[in-house]
């Protein structure tokens, strides 16, 4: 969803500064626009007609967007829960840069396999966003493989499961 405590606001800034210092990187938009947030769909327009982005609006398969990218963005302002957008794009291999909220930053080990910045915070959106640009091919490579193999390690779907199924345990134990 495009709103604003989702970072849409950083996003965009983001995406022109960079755009103008780094005019080969992509920012790309998915989702749709909140209808009580409606004036975002003129503003992102703006940004896609100047070149600075390219929106897709809702996808209800995003893995093929996923596939193209190097990196994957979500700067939430926080109460994101665990980020289903991070966890995909991390089984994908894909380098993750998200806001230092909870529900991100399980995803991300700093400098492993991607980056966390300071929520609400452009500027240090800005610096995450140029330390991934300025990777090497095979760190961006080596850091998508971390991504993956931090997914399978600690959120794989029995690891979970059984984990919940111990505090289940554990409280029904207690009472």
């Amino acid at each position: 969803r495009i709103m604003k405590d989702k970072g849409i606001d950083e996003y965009l800034e983001a995406a022109k500064i960079i755009k103008t210092k780094y005019p080969e990187a992509r920012f790309n938009i998915i989702g749709y626009v909140e209808k009580t947030q409606s004036h975002y769909s003129e503003i992102i327009k703006r940004y896609e007609d100047e070149g600075f982005i390219s929106y897709y609006g809702y996808q209800s398969n995003v893995k093929p967007f996923i596939e193209e990218t190097q990196c994957v963005i979500q700067p939430s302002h926080g109460g994101e829960g665990m980020s289903n957008v991070l966890l995909e794009s991390a089984a994908m291999g894909r380098v993750l840069i998200a806001s230092d909220i909870p529900g991100c930053r399980e995803t991300i080990n700093e400098n492993e396999n991607g980056f966390l910045f300071e929520p609400q915070n452009t500027s240090s959106l800005i610096l995450k966003i140029e330390k991934f640009l300025e990777l090497t091919y095979e760190e961006k490579r080596l850091m998508g493989k971390n991504s993956r193999s931090k997914v399978e390690r600690e959120f794989d779907r029995n690891i979970v499961v059984d984990d919940y199924l111990r505090k289940i345990k554990q409280i029904c134990c207690e009472s």
